[in-house]
Order: structure tokens, then C-alpha cells, then sequence
């Protein structure tokens, strides 16, 4: 510095390192701050020279140089903080997208910058954990059938397909538990997540635990609309006899032929 600007001079009083001497910072603008909360920094522009930094920084996101190659990840809920200059991702098609590089070492800045052609981002709706399981043992080398995890007896089936009547599982999971029941706002891919797979995702405690106490399915949009379909405590309204029993005719609908799954 001191040989780019020969003339320059450095203050070396005690009280210029204090905040209320550098009044961008003190006014929290966004330029003047001496760090920064993340990598990525966002901003908004309306036309050439009004690129600015906007209040809301709703944008995560980390790079990372290895192999002679930029890695990038950037990270924002759907949902915008801020309407007014963030667009809002729910339920978007298609997103026409283009990215600015700036090379300090090509004394690039301001306007002086590389610009790729428009690119596309798709937004996938989300693969639910049971999907993914299923894809990936379907990847798998192929068996002879399923081995199943636990052989009940059919009495105890029986029994238990009628606890599943009874409680009306169907009106969440489908008839018999074939899943395809919308509910919106999860991230389950919008959907209840079928029971007749239940078999190859849980072992029978795991089975019988989570049927004991539920849950609640999480948000796909944490600002959006609670989820229409929760899994009650079922331990509140079933005996353990019950609750083995259901648990045995879950395990039992999980088809024989991976290729069904």
C-alpha cells in the first residue's frame, strides 16, 4: 500500500480502530462492514451501475478451490424474506439463470467481468427418504426374494389388518397401505409415504416405536401451512398386543419381488 500510495496517511490513534470513527459501519451499511457473515454476498440490480448489496441477506453459501477448479454451493429457503427484490422459489418452473465471474488476478471489477450464456435451473420436487431407499436397493445385485426381517403368524396378521381398519390407516396411507395420498406442504414429495414398503426401511422395533409415538412430518416450506396428515400416538389408543399386531401386518405387505417396490 505504502508504495501504490506514497502519500498516504495512516492514523494511528487509539480511537480510529473504534466504530463510531468509521460511520459505514456504524450505520451498519452492508459495504463498510470488516467482515462478512457468508462468502456469498447477495445483491440486486435494475440496470447497468445499480448493482447494490440488499438489506435482507437471506443467502448462505460457501466456495472452495481444489484441483484447479471453483466449487460453489449456495444455499436459500423457497420462501423469500423479502418480496420486493427476492424471487420466490415455491412451486417454480423452470428459473432462466446466468452467472457473473470476476478474476481479480485479470484485473477484473465493476463491470469488467466474465458472463456465461443463460442457463436453466430446474427445481426437482424432493425425493422422499423412502424413494431413495428403494431406488438405491434397487440398484443393487439381484437376490432370491426378500428376506423378510420377521415372520409372523397369521393370526397376529389377521389381527392386525383388522387394527388397521379399525383405525382408519388407509384414509392417510391408501388401501392397504399403497401410499398416494396427498399432503401438501412436506417433504415426503408432497405425499404420505406408502406402508407396504415399511418392510425393507424399518426393522420391527423401529416399526413398532414409531407407530407408538408418530410424528409430524416435515415442511417443505417452513412459512407455508402446517402439513394436513400427522401420525398420532398410537400408543394412546392401542395396547401392546395391538401395536405388535399392526406391526406384523405392516411388515407383511412388503411384495416379494424387488421389481414392484
Amino acid at each position: 500500500m505504502a508504495q501504490a500510495h506514497p502519500r498516504t496517511v495512516r492514523d494511528e490513534e487509539r480511537f480510529a480502530q473504534e466504530p463510531t470513527f468509521r460511520t459505514g459501519e456504524a450505520i451498519g451499511n452492508l459495504f463498510s462492514q470488516p467482515t462478512r457473515a457468508s462468502s456469498v454476498e447477495q445483491l440486486i440490480a435494475s440496470g447497468f451501475g445499480t448493482l447494490t448489496t440488499t438489506q435482507a441477506q437471506s443467502v448462505e453459501g460457501r466456495g472452495v478451490w481444489r484441483d484447479g477448479r471453483w466449487q460453489v454451493v449456495m444455499r436459500r429457503t423457497l420462501t423469500p424474506q423479502d418480496a420486493t427484490v427476492e424471487v420466490d422459489l415455491r412451486h417454480r418452473g423452470p428459473l432462466p439463470i446466468a452467472i457473473a465471474i470476476w478474476e481479480g488476478a485479470h484485473q477484473e471489477r465493476d463491470g469488467m467481468k466474465s458472463v456465461s450464456v443463460w442457463q436453466t435451473l430446474v427445481f426437482e420436487r424432493p425425493v422422499p427418504w423412502w424413494k431413495r431407499l428403494f431406488q438405491a436397493r434397487a440398484r443393487e445385485p439381484a437376490t432370491a426374494g426378500v428376506v423378510r426381517q420377521h415372520q409372523a403368524p397369521a393370526s397376529n396378521v389377521a389381527l392386525g389388518k383388522r387394527v388397521f381398519d379399525r383405525a382408519g390407516c388407509a384414509a392417510c396411507h391408501g388401501p392397504e397401505g399403497r401410499g398416494g395420498v396427498r399432503n401438501p406442504n412436506t417433504m415426503a414429495a408432497e405425499e404420505v409415504p406408502p406402508l407396504i414398503l415399511a418392510g425393507a426401511g424399518f426393522t420391527q422395533e423401529e416399526l413398532k416405536e414409531k407407530l407408538r409415538s408418530g410424528s409430524i412430518p416435515a415442511q417443505l416450506d417452513p412459512g407455508g401451512p402446517m402439513p394436513q396428515r400427522l401420525m398420532p400416538a398410537w400408543h394412546r389408543v392401542m395396547d401392546e398386543q395391538e401395536l405388535e399386531a399392526l406391526t406384523a401386518y405392516l411388515l407383511s405387505l412388503l411384495p416379494e419381488d424387488p421389481e414392484l417396490w
